[in-house]
């Protein structure tokens, strides 16, 4: 530590509080230095010394002092000599040429009146007119008068000059804060410059001037100054800019040159040295404050300040200190808070967190009163907080208590159950490890990995991380290692399970049972992977379940529609608390063998790239028969071979599942049921499980074949069944209903009644008379003991029931599984009921479908034709006509409708294209395109319509309408076209047939390229309906419009165009 000022002995600067006096008086001749206790005595001292002098010129005069508690006794009884002291000053001050400005001598006349009227001491005097300062930039919070403050200097050359001004006894620096909120100023040398400034607009330009009390020096670069703030002073004018750009070494050189000419030159005395440092020198003025009486507005935001930091203080540890110290310094703040209501302002600003731009406001502000409001106003905010973060303290010290209680019962729960020989601690879960993996024969790579684990939990504390240690083992051994179901390849007996569960779908029936033939003859069974794509409620998922019973496996099944986190298939990885492994590894589990059959459902609306990850990319392992059998799970981290699971896979559609997924799994398409299917079906299947599951299993009702019919035809048109079940299930539910409420319910005692009758009527009238006594005496006494008390609140509160509380529904309640209260209700044996066609609307409504075809004999521009879907097939109607006469058309122009999508869209502009080609090469005398407007729609526009199998159909209702010619009424068709002509193939021929079957078509054109498609189509579906398969669609023109003449095709719309010419020739 080094002394502010040279001649201050260490032992003076530590005794206790005592006042002193140092003066620099410099003469012609030399400088005296004295620094003495400022006593009466001292003084007289100080007279004599001066007076010795001749041409004195006084430098600097100022007092200073310790903390005013420090003082002792006797200077506090001498306040007498200390107002002699201060005349003698003033008389040095005369003697010594020391001049002050008349402003500064008012001001120290009334401070002294209003001193010595009020019977205090006088206050410690700091000049009021100050020679140029050297200026600092500080950035994190301003200095306010009144309170001392350390600020770090980091820039070398301000710390040689700090060392120069106490050398020559000038102990005042300005201070003022840095305008940028960031703490970084503009200019490339800010960072090893920070300390200056060139510019007045790089700071605010109200500051304080302070006094050096002490400079601390570190080994670092760095230096510690501990300043007194004194008065609020404002920037005038900066005299001095230092030099912050690196020069040459040349203009070094120059420099030197310069001032070696200058040396020889006399030095001028009035000239201050720090002119000659590279330091910011300025010239600034003090501001002092408004001139206010104490009035009751000030008293009472003095005191609220002062009310509120003793509030704060008292939750506030830190702050507590910087109150006790105001105290001290200020003496009382109760009797001296109308004295120094802006010293008490300038405090509360200092003490609280606030920004240094809110300080800086206080700082500025002159007026005590807004001075006060503004340091109130930060006062209760630094209050709020402390409130705030005293909760948080007391919030965060009760979590604290009870998890130590927590963990103090725990300790003591496992002491407990250590005494009594039921500890279920560490030492027994590891040994219950390692019993159950003793008893399982793991693989050579997987022990190894328990063995280390095992190691792990033997060092381990009862912890978080011996859970999830744990966790991980028990999954280990959850995996059913070398555990395999045996496969049943009897064929026979394989068949006989499907054809039971499930009628039709003989497509997946036979690919099963290829498998269970080839795994026959091979004496082992390899994993599959297949996938079923077809429409909703055809069986795809319970066909599953059907499979694995004939195939002698366990079942597991997981939905993967709308899945997006990778981690649901290959796991969370182990490093947080909760990690799991993925759904294949939990199938194993669940299954308990290694061969289970696993079912992959609504494959098709798996997210390619989710959130976290890509599923359908995750799944390309686990799904590829040459890689899975060292399946790498993230949380298991051991191969598991998966090589031996059959998975079936689900799916509505093939064109959202992404490629390389779709390559490795094979593909059997189960398409939508027949009529006759749905028949049998509901004959066999839906029926009976409708029957049992409405209480009507033994009942003699049933549903007529034309009621079923027409069930299928008017409310279930569509491919699947599941829709045919719901109304089965309405049907059999309004039959019970019908039964119950025509049929009065006779008194049928519940199983406990009629066994308790029983025992009745076996026993003796003597025996159940002693039985009655016995229980009439037992509820005698049990009434005695009950208390007055008692009997008094019950009638009380029974006085207390409204109307409300009679009504209340009584409800007994019985112990038992949940038809233990039930009594069943018994039908008469000699109901019967058949259900007819004529009873669907009594039972189900009217019919959602009344007709299979929009038109009986569709006009000119409308074609049927066949569309397929997620839920099966049906028609679809193109409808074409033209908007306005030709004769009033001045341009053609072609527009369809109908929610079409992009790839439909593209095949209406195809059909357009080449239905005028077309049009113009058969009949080159036929100008219908040359002025039509075409309007094509598509009946359903609130259904999204998209494919290319539209394409002919399209085609053949522009013809139709250039031609004025409509079709016959039994034909739909289905095809892409393309601009030469020709039909491309399509999908969903089967569903597009039963469709066209169902609207009662006879006849069905397609492409030539799907008679492989129409092969495989069972007879029963063919049944009734004509194929027409084409290459061109020359023959379709020819099969429907083959009649139509050249000059009939060339002379359709003559009279429209002659009138065109006429027009045209005026």
């Amino acid at each position: 530590m080094k002394s502010a000022n040279k001649l201050l002995k260490s032992k003076i600067i530590n005794h206790g509080g005592k006042r002193f006096i140092t003066l620099d008086v410099i003469t012609a001749n030399n400088t005296i230095k004295i620094q003495l206790q400022n006593t009466p005595k001292n003084n007289h001292t100080i007279k004599n010394a001066v007076n010795k002098q001749k041409n004195v010129n006084l430098q600097s005069l100022r007092s200073f002092s310790q903390t005013p508690s420090l003082m002792n006794k006797d200077d506090k009884d001498n306040k007498k000599d200390n107002e002699v002291n201060e005349e003698d000053l003033i008389k040095i001050k005369e003697m010594t040429g020391f001049k002050e400005s008349n402003h500064t001598l008012k001001e120290k006349d009334s401070s002294k009146t209003k001193s010595s009227g009020s019977g205090e001491g006088p206050e410690d005097h700091i000049p009021s007119v100050y020679p140029p300062v050297m200026a600092l930039r500080i950035y994190k919070q301003p200095l306010l008068p009144g309170l001392a403050k350390p600020l770090v200097v980091s820039d070398p050359e301000i710390v040689e000059t700090l060392t120069k001004c106490i050398e020559n006894n000038q102990f005042y620096v300005s201070v003022f804060l840095n305008k940028d909120k960031d703490g970084k100023s503009n200019g490339k040398f800010d960072k090893e410059h920070a300390d200056r400034f060139t510019s007045m607009d790089d700071v605010y330009n109200v500051g304080t001037i302070c006094e050096i009390s002490h400079v601390y020096e570190s080994q670092s670069a760095t230096s510690t100054l501990l300043l007194y703030p004194h008065n609020r002073v404002k920037l005038s004018e900066i005299i001095k800019v230092p030099e912050l750009e690196e020069k040459s070494l040349s203009e070094e050189i120059a420099k030197l040159k310069e001032n070696e000419g200058k040396a020889d030159l006399p030095i001028d005395e009035g000239e201050s040295f720090l002119m000659k440092e590279n330091v910011t020198v300025a010239k600034v003025s003090v501001v002092n404050d408004n001139e206010l009486e104490s009035n009751p507005t000030i008293r009472a935001l003095t005191s609220e300040i002062l009310k509120s930091l003793k509030s704060c203080a008292s939750v506030n540890f830190p702050l507590r200190e910087e109150i006790s110290a105001l105290a001290e310094a200020l003496d009382s703040l109760s009797s001296n808070q109308d004295k120094h209501p802006g010293k008490i302002a300038d405090f509360a600003a200092n003490v609280t967190a606030s920004s240094p731009e809110e300080i800086q406001g206080v700082l500025e502000e002159l007026d005590i009163e807004k001075r006060l409001l503004k340091a109130l106003e930060l006062v209760k905010q630094e209050m709020m907080n402390a409130e705030l973060q005293t909760k948080l303290s007391k919030s965060m010290d009760e979590r604290i208590r009870k998890r130590q209680h927590e963990s103090l019962l725990y300790d003591q729960m496992k002491a407990i159950k250590a005494e009594l020989g039921i500890d279920d601690g560490k030492p027994k879960v590891i040994e219950k490890l390692a019993k159950k993996a003793s008893e399982m024969k793991l693989p050579e790579h997987v022990q190894v990995v328990f063995n280390e684990e095992m190691d792990k939990m033997k060092t381990m504390e009862t912890s978080t991380e011996f859970t999830n240690t744990r966790n991980y083992v028990e999954w280990i051994l959850n995996i059913p290692w070398n555990q395999y179901s045996k496969d049943q390849f009897d064929v026979k007996k394989a068949r006989q399970i499907l054809d039971k569960k499930h009628y039709g779908m003989q497509d997946v029936k036979d690919r099963i049972l290829e498998f269970i033939a080839v795994s026959k003859l091979q004496g082992k069974s390899k994993g599959q992977i297949v996938c079923l794509v077809g429409p909703p409620g055809v069986g795809k998922t319970s066909i599953g379940k059907c499979i694995a019973e004939s195939l002698n496996r366990k079942f597991y099944r997981f939905a993967v529609g709308g899945l997006s986190d990778i981690s649901e298939i290959k796991g969370h990885r182990r490093t947080y608390v909760g990690a799991l492994p993925g759904r294949l590894i939990e199938g194993l589990k669940q299954a308990k063998t290694m061969n289970p059959l696993i079912m992959i459902d609504e494959i098709d609306k798996i997210a390619e790239n989710g959130i976290r990850g890509s599923p359908s990319s995750a799944l390309l392992e686990a799904l590829d028969p040459e890689q899975n059998d060292s399946f790498m799970d993230h949380y298991i981290d051991i191969p598991v071979d998966f090589s031996k699971v059959l998975f079936i896979c689900t799916a509505n559609s093939l064109s959202t599942i992404p490629r390389p997924l779709l390559d490795r799994m094979e593909v059997i398409e189960v398409s939508g049921y027949t009529q006759y299917e749905k028949l049998e079906i509901t004959k066999r299947y839906i029926e009976p499980s409708s029957k049992k599951k409405h209480g009507l299993k033994n009942v003699d009702i049933q549903m007529e074949e034309d009621a079923i019919k027409e069930l299928l035809k008017g409310y279930c048109p569509e491919s699947g069944v599941r829709t045919l079940k719901q109304h089965v299930d309405k049907i059999y539910r309004k039959l019970a209903f019908k039964i119950v409420e025509e049929h009065p319910e006779p008194e049928v005692s519940s199983k406990d009644e009629t066994s308790h009758v029983k025992e009745l009527t076996e026993k003796t009238a003597g025996e159940i008379e002693k039985e009655t006594e016995d229980k009439v005496t037992t509820m005698l006494d049990s009434i005695d003991k009950k208390t007055v008390s008692n009997q008094t609140t019950v009638a009380t509160e029974s006085s207390k029931k409204t109307d409300d509380d009679e009504d209340e529904v009584k409800i007994e309640i019985v112990e038992g599984d949940e038809n233990a209260a039930a009594s069943k209700f018994e039908i008469p044996s000699d109901y019967s009921r058949t259900v007819k066609k004529e009873d669907l609307k009594d039972l189900v409504g009217t019919p959602y479908f009344t007709k299979d075809r929009i038109y009986e004999q569709p006009p000119v521009g409308v074609i049927p034709g066949l569309a397929a879907g997620s839920m099966g097939g049906s028609l679809l109607y193109v409808e074409s006509c033209i908007t306005q006469p030709l004769i009033y058309s001045s341009s053609p122009h072609y527009q369809a409708t109908g929610s079409l999508k992009d790839v439909i869209k593209e095949s209406t502009d195809i059909a357009y294209s080449f239905s005028k080609m077309y049009l113009a090469k058969k009949f080159p005398h036929n100008r219908f395109f040359e002025k039509a407007n075409i309007h094509t729609h598509f009946p359903a526009g609130a259904v999204p319509k998209d494919g290319p199998s539209a394409g002919v159909t399209i085609t053949t209702s522009l013809l139709s309408l250039a031609l004025n010619k409509p079709i016959v009424n039994t034909v739909a068709m289905t095809g892409e076209i393309s601009l030469t002509g020709k039909v491309g193939a399509i999908g969903g021929l089967k569903e597009k047939t039963m469709a066209a079957k169902r609207s009662g078509m006879t006849e069905i054109i397609f492409p030539k390229d799907n008679l492989a498609q129409w092969d495989e189509i069972p007879d029963i579906v063919k049944e009734g309906i004509q194929a027409r398969p084409v290459d061109f669609y020359e023959e379709i023109y020819d099969y429907l419009f083959g009649k139509v003449t050249v000059d009939e095709g060339n002379t359709v719309w003559k009279k429209d165009f002659d009138v065109i010419d006429k027009k045209k020739k005026k």
